[in-house]
């Protein structure tokens, strides 16, 4: 997979743990998507338990950097 320096730059090392975590989220983000009976709730809840770990590193990654 290519990364361009730049985008490397802003995201910082992108590693398969985030590649998988990044596709567990958009199949469940499109299951989510078809189903009109959850509720928003439900899939801000479920965004949020797929996503913090990253945005917690990332974080810190940034912090680290300035």
């Amino acid at each position: 997979m290519f990364i361009s320096s730049k985008k490397e730059e802003a995201f910082g090392e992108i590693k398969d743990n985030d590649l998988k975590r990044a596709g567990y989220f958009a199949i469940i983000l499109k299951l989510l998507s078809r189903e009109n009976v959850v509720k928003q709730t439900t899939k801000s809840f479920i965004l949020r338990i797929l996503l913090l770990p990253l945005a917690k590193k990332q974080a810190s990654d940034f912090i680290l950097r300035q």
